[in-house]
């Protein structure tokens, strides 16, 4: 699902999924076992799980065809200003390269950019939030493409943010 194009064209199939296995998969699912049995998490386990949530969040379609919409309208005027000024002293070639790749990733969303990834800030936002077990005496959580749930509306920053993830088909840990 996230193989994409090396720099020296041949396809690479499996690093990010093995560098997920074992930064993120790995690490929560010793974490598990207290999440299921709905028992209170210490403040670096809380950050485990914040980390594998951002990494569901920008795993799913949703997240694709949010990346997708940004791209088609991003404004790249002040992008390649910033670079001309800030990061290089830039030659004509260079912009040239530069306003020819941000073009073409309207057209294109390059494969690089699908990537899972671990947002710091978010993270961040995710573990201060108090988080609680909503259960039911019967299975009620259907799982869709987009497990990971927020109030997309008003933004993980808001103070009154909230976010959903099921964690077993009677049980949604709720932030």
């Amino acid at each position: 699902y996230y193989s994409y194009q090396d720099y020296d064209g041949t396809r690479n199939l499996d690093s990010v999924e093995k560098a997920l296995e074992a930064l993120i998969e790995s690490p929560t699912n010793k974490i598990l076992p207290k999440l299921l049995s709905q028992q209170p998490l210490g403040k670096a386990e809380k950050y485990q799980v914040a980390e594998y949530l951002c990494v569901m969040w920008s795993r799913v379609p949703a997240y694709r065809q949010t990346i997708d919409t940004f791209l088609r309208n991003l404004n790249t005027e002040p992008i390649i200003e910033k670079w001309n000024s800030e990061v290089t002293k830039s030659t004509p070639e260079r912009e040239t390269e530069l306003r020819q790749f941000l073009d073409a990733s309207k057209d294109k969303t390059p494969d690089k950019m699908y990537a899972p990834i671990i947002i710091p800030e978010v993270v961040n936002i995710l573990a201060e939030m108090n988080w609680y077990y909503i259960t039911s005496s019967s299975p009620i959580v259907v799982i869709g493409d987009n497990p990971f749930c927020f109030t997309s509306q008003k933004g993980l920053a808001a103070p009154d943010a909230e976010f959903f993830f099921p964690i077993a088909r009677d049980c949604i840990l709720w932030g």
